[in-house]
């Protein structure tokens, strides 16, 4: 190889992790703009509650629950399957509104 060979190799590398990176980043933002829920805050479930309706529902664990800007209760924990999950909920009824892997 030469080095020209070796610099458009290494180019066409950067643009091809570049696209990857590109088009994965806005389904990882998404979850940033989700929104959950309207309802005022006295309206929502407990995280104490939130815990014990995943625990019910199999989760095994729920290690974090914070609240995002757009209203969903944001919970880190293990699942059923023992895999770490992020889930994002309607804190209003803990319906699952979106899930990352």
């Amino acid at each position: 190889m030469t080095s020209k060979t070796t610099i458009l190799s290494a180019s066409a590398l950067v643009l091809a992790a570049s696209a990857w990176l590109g088009a994965a980043g806005p389904a990882l933002a998404d979850n940033d703009e989700l929104k959950c829920t309207q309802a005022a805050k006295s309206a929502w479930m407990s995280e104490d509650a939130t815990k014990d309706l995943l625990l019910q529902q199999g989760y095994k664990e729920v290690r974090k629950i914070k609240v995002t800007e757009g209203q969903c209760y944001e919970v880190y924990g293990i699942d059923a399957q023992g895999e770490k999950v992020e889930v994002y909920l309607d804190p209003t009824n803990g319906s699952i509104m979106a899930k990352e892997d």
